[in-house]
């Protein structure tokens, strides 16, 4: 199952590169949960649920006028993804362009995103999702 769980992941990213919300959503369980407390930035805060994460989705279209996400790297585990990559963003109001790597662990269960957690480094995701280097 752990390879159709990659699979989901990667139409996720995709939808959300697209700008094709919709999409993005109809991929996640009613009650995800986008933990993003490790961010760095403004949205450090738990989503919940797809209110929530239209919420982040508006806070995020509103900070960026452009972002693209790069995947490196799929690593499954079960029900867990360690999704690796890089993010590409140019401010909506700065036109400032960002370029930050990407560590989160995606839960996959029954073809539906249950929860996405953001990490600052690529050891701490793995580990979340009890892999190692």
């Amino acid at each position: 199952m752990s390879r159709e769980n990659v699979e989901v992941v990667k139409r996720l990213y995709d939808a959300f590169n697209r700008d094709d919300f919709d999409a993005g959503l109809a991929l996640c369980d009613s009650g995800v949960v986008i933990d993003r407390s490790n961010s760095i930035g403004p949205d450090a805060q738990i989503y919940r649920g797809h209110p929530g994460l239209e919420e982040f989705w508006s806070q995020w279209k509103r900070a960026w006028a452009e972002t693209r996400w790069e995947i490196d790297e799929c690593v499954d585990s079960g029900d867990n993804v360690v999704v690796l990559g890089r993010l590409y963003a140019r401010g909506a109001a700065s036109g400032v362009t960002v370029e930050a790597n990407v560590s989160q662990v995606v839960v996959v269960r029954g073809g539906k995103v249950l929860s996405s957690k953001l990490f600052q480094s690529r050891s701490d995701a793995l580990e979340a999702a009890g892999l190692s280097e």
